[in-house]
Protein backbone atom coordinates (compact mmCIF):
# COMPACT_ATOMS: atom_id res chain seq x y z
CA UNK A 1 0.00 0.00 0.00
CA UNK A 2 1.55 3.82 -0.50
CA UNK A 3 1.77 5.73 2.13
CA UNK A 4 -0.28 9.01 1.85
CA UNK A 5 1.50 10.99 3.88
CA UNK A 6 4.84 12.52 4.15
CA UNK A 7 7.36 10.62 6.81
CA UNK A 8 9.93 12.04 9.15
CA UNK A 9 13.68 10.56 7.89
CA UNK A 10 16.87 10.70 9.56
CA UNK A 11 20.50 10.51 8.43
CA UNK A 12 23.72 10.73 10.07
CA UNK A 13 23.48 14.62 9.62
CA UNK A 14 20.24 15.50 8.11
CA UNK A 15 16.45 14.93 9.30
CA UNK A 16 14.27 15.00 6.47
CA UNK A 17 10.52 16.27 7.45
CA UNK A 18 7.21 17.51 6.01
CA UNK A 19 7.26 21.64 5.28
CA UNK A 20 5.18 23.47 7.00
CA UNK A 21 3.77 26.85 6.06
CA UNK A 22 6.66 28.41 8.45
CA UNK A 23 9.15 27.90 6.25
CA UNK A 24 8.06 29.44 3.22
CA UNK A 25 10.42 32.77 4.07
CA UNK A 26 13.20 30.42 4.48
CA UNK A 27 12.75 28.73 1.06
CA UNK A 28 12.12 31.76 -0.68
CA UNK A 29 15.65 33.27 1.17
CA UNK A 30 17.08 29.95 -0.19
CA UNK A 31 15.39 29.18 -3.52
CA UNK A 32 15.80 33.02 -4.39
CA UNK A 33 19.16 32.97 -4.74
CA UNK A 34 20.08 33.57 -8.58
CA UNK A 35 22.46 30.75 -8.12
CA UNK A 36 19.74 28.39 -7.23
CA UNK A 37 17.87 28.84 -10.12
CA UNK A 38 20.40 28.67 -12.32
CA UNK A 39 21.86 25.21 -11.67
CA UNK A 40 18.10 23.71 -11.22
CA UNK A 41 15.23 22.70 -13.66
CA UNK A 42 12.40 23.65 -11.86
CA UNK A 43 13.17 26.92 -9.34
CA UNK A 44 12.26 30.40 -11.15
CA UNK A 45 14.20 33.15 -11.36
CA UNK A 46 13.25 35.93 -9.66
CA UNK A 47 11.16 33.42 -7.35
CA UNK A 48 7.70 35.36 -6.45
CA UNK A 49 6.84 36.71 -3.42
CA UNK A 50 3.85 33.73 -2.43
CA UNK A 51 4.67 31.32 -4.26
CA UNK A 52 6.62 29.15 -1.31
CA UNK A 53 3.53 29.49 0.63
CA UNK A 54 1.52 28.18 -1.94
CA UNK A 55 4.15 25.18 -3.30
CA UNK A 56 3.81 24.27 0.26
CA UNK A 57 0.09 24.27 1.10
CA UNK A 58 0.19 21.74 -2.34
CA UNK A 59 2.39 18.69 -0.19
CA UNK A 60 -0.51 17.49 1.84
CA UNK A 61 -2.69 16.65 -1.41
CA UNK A 62 -0.21 15.65 -3.25
CA UNK A 63 0.87 12.85 -0.85
CA UNK A 64 -1.90 11.63 -0.41
CA UNK A 65 -2.98 11.34 -3.48
CA UNK A 66 0.05 9.12 -4.32
CA UNK A 67 1.53 11.71 -6.29
CA UNK A 68 4.22 13.23 -4.42
CA UNK A 69 6.40 13.31 -1.32
CA UNK A 70 8.17 16.75 -0.73
CA UNK A 71 10.70 16.56 2.73
CA UNK A 72 12.35 19.51 4.25
CA UNK A 73 16.16 19.24 4.31
CA UNK A 74 17.34 20.09 7.73
CA UNK A 75 20.26 19.95 10.12
CA UNK A 76 19.86 16.96 12.30
CA UNK A 77 21.66 18.93 15.42
CA UNK A 78 19.73 22.59 14.60
CA UNK A 79 16.57 21.30 13.10
CA UNK A 80 18.10 24.82 10.43
CA UNK A 81 16.05 24.16 6.87
CA UNK A 82 18.99 23.94 4.22
CA UNK A 83 17.27 22.77 1.00
CA UNK A 84 14.52 20.21 -0.59
CA UNK A 85 14.61 17.10 -1.79
CA UNK A 86 11.21 15.27 -3.44
CA UNK A 87 9.91 12.00 -5.25
CA UNK A 88 7.38 12.27 -7.52
CA UNK A 89 5.96 8.49 -8.37
CA UNK A 90 4.58 7.69 -11.61
CA UNK A 91 2.85 3.99 -10.51
CA UNK A 92 1.63 1.97 -12.92
CA UNK A 93 1.24 -2.10 -12.92
CA UNK A 94 4.14 -2.37 -15.56
CA UNK A 95 6.03 0.87 -13.68
CA UNK A 96 6.86 1.24 -10.75
CA UNK A 97 9.33 4.36 -11.15
CA UNK A 98 9.77 7.69 -9.59
CA UNK A 99 11.80 10.83 -10.27
CA UNK A 100 14.12 12.84 -7.50
CA UNK A 101 14.25 16.44 -7.80
CA UNK A 102 16.06 18.53 -5.44
CA UNK A 103 18.01 21.91 -4.50
CA UNK A 104 20.61 22.76 -1.32
CA UNK A 105 20.95 26.36 -0.41
CA UNK A 106 24.22 27.95 -1.42
CA UNK A 107 25.76 28.61 1.80
CA UNK A 108 25.24 24.49 2.15
CA UNK A 109 27.19 23.31 -1.24
CA UNK A 110 29.89 21.10 -1.47
CA UNK A 111 29.34 19.36 1.97
CA UNK A 112 27.93 15.99 0.99
CA UNK A 113 24.53 16.71 2.43
CA UNK A 114 22.46 16.72 -0.76
CA UNK A 115 23.79 13.37 -1.74
CA UNK A 116 23.08 12.26 2.25
CA UNK A 117 19.42 13.71 1.42
CA UNK A 118 18.78 11.57 -1.86
CA UNK A 119 20.45 8.52 -0.34
CA UNK A 120 17.88 8.71 1.97
CA UNK A 121 15.18 9.61 -0.28
CA UNK A 122 15.70 6.61 -2.77
CA UNK A 123 16.25 4.02 0.10
CA UNK A 124 12.61 5.24 1.21
CA UNK A 125 11.22 5.24 -2.23
CA UNK A 126 12.62 1.44 -3.05
CA UNK A 127 11.14 0.05 0.93
CA UNK A 128 8.21 2.75 1.29
CA UNK A 129 6.90 3.25 -2.03
CA UNK A 130 7.67 -0.41 -3.48
CA UNK A 131 9.43 1.32 -6.55
CA UNK A 132 11.61 -0.85 -9.16
CA UNK A 133 13.43 2.42 -10.94
CA UNK A 134 13.66 5.72 -9.90
CA UNK A 135 15.96 8.61 -11.80
CA UNK A 136 16.76 12.16 -11.75
CA UNK A 137 17.82 14.40 -14.58
CA UNK A 138 19.98 17.32 -14.81
CA UNK A 139 21.40 20.58 -16.28
CA UNK A 140 24.47 19.17 -18.82
CA UNK A 141 26.54 21.84 -17.79
CA UNK A 142 25.82 20.99 -13.60
CA UNK A 143 28.76 18.62 -12.67
CA UNK A 144 27.77 18.87 -9.41
CA UNK A 145 24.47 17.63 -9.67
CA UNK A 146 26.12 14.44 -11.46
CA UNK A 147 28.05 14.09 -8.22
CA UNK A 148 24.98 13.87 -6.23
CA UNK A 149 23.35 10.96 -8.29
CA UNK A 150 26.68 9.35 -8.81
CA UNK A 151 27.06 9.42 -4.70
CA UNK A 152 23.75 8.27 -4.38
CA UNK A 153 24.11 5.15 -6.11
CA UNK A 154 22.38 6.03 -9.69
CA UNK A 155 23.72 5.02 -13.08
CA UNK A 156 24.73 7.23 -16.31
CA UNK A 157 22.15 6.77 -18.47
CA UNK A 158 22.76 9.55 -21.48
CA UNK A 159 22.63 12.95 -22.37
CA UNK A 160 19.05 13.99 -24.43
CA UNK A 161 20.07 17.50 -26.26
CA UNK A 162 18.00 20.63 -26.29
CA UNK A 163 15.29 19.17 -24.09
CA UNK A 164 14.78 22.03 -21.76
CA UNK A 165 14.32 25.71 -23.10
CA UNK A 166 15.54 27.87 -19.64
CA UNK A 167 16.35 31.53 -20.07
CA UNK A 168 15.76 31.06 -23.74
CA UNK A 169 18.21 28.34 -24.21
CA UNK A 170 17.63 25.17 -25.11
CA UNK A 171 19.79 23.08 -22.58
CA UNK A 172 21.50 19.60 -22.93
CA UNK A 173 19.87 17.20 -20.12
CA UNK A 174 21.74 14.43 -18.69
CA UNK A 175 19.76 10.91 -17.07
CA UNK A 176 20.73 9.07 -13.64
CA UNK A 177 19.13 6.34 -12.06
CA UNK A 178 18.58 3.36 -10.55
CA UNK A 179 16.96 0.10 -10.08
CA UNK A 180 15.38 -1.66 -6.76
CA UNK A 181 17.75 -4.88 -8.56
CA UNK A 182 20.99 -2.45 -8.00
CA UNK A 183 20.11 -2.29 -4.26
CA UNK A 184 22.22 -5.17 -4.15
CA UNK A 185 25.58 -3.79 -5.05
CA UNK A 186 25.42 -1.43 -1.99
CA UNK A 187 26.43 -4.93 -0.24
CA UNK A 188 28.10 -7.80 -1.63
CA UNK A 189 27.89 -11.10 -0.06
CA UNK A 190 31.29 -11.93 0.70
CA UNK A 191 32.70 -13.04 4.49
CA UNK A 192 33.72 -10.72 6.99
CA UNK A 193 37.20 -11.87 8.24
CA UNK A 194 39.15 -10.03 11.02
CA UNK A 195 42.35 -10.27 12.48
CA UNK A 196 44.23 -8.58 15.32
CA UNK A 197 44.36 -5.06 13.73
CA UNK A 198 42.57 -5.20 11.00
CA UNK A 199 38.44 -6.52 9.85
CA UNK A 200 38.25 -7.07 5.96
CA UNK A 201 35.20 -6.60 4.28
CA UNK A 202 32.77 -6.37 1.61
CA UNK A 203 32.95 -2.70 -0.90
CA UNK A 204 29.50 -0.94 -0.43
CA UNK A 205 28.85 2.20 -2.78
CA UNK A 206 29.16 4.64 -0.04
CA UNK A 207 32.92 3.62 0.15
CA UNK A 208 33.63 5.11 -3.47
CA UNK A 209 35.35 8.77 -2.19
CA UNK A 210 37.29 6.73 0.38
CA UNK A 211 38.45 5.25 -2.54
CA UNK A 212 39.33 7.42 -4.42
CA UNK A 213 41.14 9.69 -1.96
CA UNK A 214 43.34 6.70 -0.62
CA UNK A 215 44.04 5.97 -4.45
CA UNK A 216 44.22 10.21 -5.17
CA UNK A 217 48.44 10.14 -4.02
CA UNK A 218 50.92 9.64 -7.62
CA UNK A 219 52.34 7.40 -5.32
CA UNK A 220 49.75 4.74 -4.63
CA UNK A 221 49.09 4.76 -8.37
CA UNK A 222 52.29 4.22 -9.28
CA UNK A 223 52.85 1.44 -7.21
CA UNK A 224 49.83 -0.65 -8.94
CA UNK A 225 49.32 -2.24 -12.57
CA UNK A 226 45.56 -0.51 -12.70
CA UNK A 227 44.41 2.44 -11.19
CA UNK A 228 44.65 5.61 -13.00
CA UNK A 229 46.66 8.98 -12.56
CA UNK A 230 44.58 11.06 -12.47
CA UNK A 231 41.73 9.62 -10.72
CA UNK A 232 38.53 10.51 -13.48
CA UNK A 233 35.18 11.69 -11.78
CA UNK A 234 32.78 8.94 -10.59
CA UNK A 235 35.83 6.49 -10.54
CA UNK A 236 35.00 5.12 -7.30
CA UNK A 237 31.51 4.13 -7.85
CA UNK A 238 32.34 2.77 -11.42
CA UNK A 239 35.60 0.25 -9.93
CA UNK A 240 33.02 -0.75 -7.05
CA UNK A 241 29.95 -1.67 -9.79
CA UNK A 242 32.95 -3.69 -11.52
CA UNK A 243 33.74 -5.52 -8.50
CA UNK A 244 29.97 -6.26 -8.02
CA UNK A 245 29.80 -7.83 -11.29
CA UNK A 246 32.99 -10.21 -11.22
CA UNK A 247 32.13 -11.49 -7.93
CA UNK A 248 28.82 -12.31 -9.48
CA UNK A 249 30.57 -13.73 -12.18
CA UNK A 250 32.97 -16.04 -9.96
CA UNK A 251 36.16 -13.82 -11.13
CA UNK A 252 37.21 -11.97 -8.53
CA UNK A 253 36.73 -11.30 -4.96
CA UNK A 254 37.49 -8.28 -3.38
CA UNK A 255 37.45 -6.77 0.44
CA UNK A 256 37.57 -3.27 1.91
CA UNK A 257 41.14 -3.20 4.38
CA UNK A 258 39.56 -1.09 7.64
CA UNK A 259 40.92 -0.89 10.73
CA UNK A 260 38.98 -2.90 13.30
CA UNK A 261 39.19 -0.13 16.08
CA UNK A 262 37.72 2.35 13.95
CA UNK A 263 36.55 1.16 10.92
CA UNK A 264 38.31 3.46 8.49
CA UNK A 265 39.09 2.07 5.22
CA UNK A 266 42.88 2.15 4.34
CA UNK A 267 42.97 -0.36 1.50
CA UNK A 268 41.73 -3.49 -0.60
CA UNK A 269 42.67 -6.81 -1.00
CA UNK A 270 41.21 -9.57 -3.65
CA UNK A 271 41.58 -13.06 -5.16
CA UNK A 272 41.55 -13.06 -9.03
CA UNK A 273 39.58 -16.52 -9.31
CA UNK A 274 40.00 -19.56 -12.37
CA UNK A 275 37.34 -21.85 -11.31
CA UNK A 276 38.03 -23.96 -14.10
CA UNK A 277 41.81 -24.71 -12.78
CA UNK A 278 40.70 -23.80 -9.10
CA UNK A 279 43.21 -21.42 -8.66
Amino acid sequence: MIPTSIPTLETTRLRLRPFAIEDATRVQLLAGDARVADTTLTVPLPYPDGAAKSWIATHTESAREGKGFVFAICLLKTDELVGAVSIMPKIAVDSKRAEIGYWLGVPFWNQGLMSEAAKAVIDWGFDGLQLYRIYAKALFRNPASARVMLKAGMQFEGVTRGLRLKAEIYEDIVTYAILKSDQVKKKFEIPRLETERLTLRAFTLEDASDFERLIAPKEVTDGTLSFPHPVPEGWGIERINRMFERFVSGEHIEFAICTRDNSELIGAIGLDITAKHKR
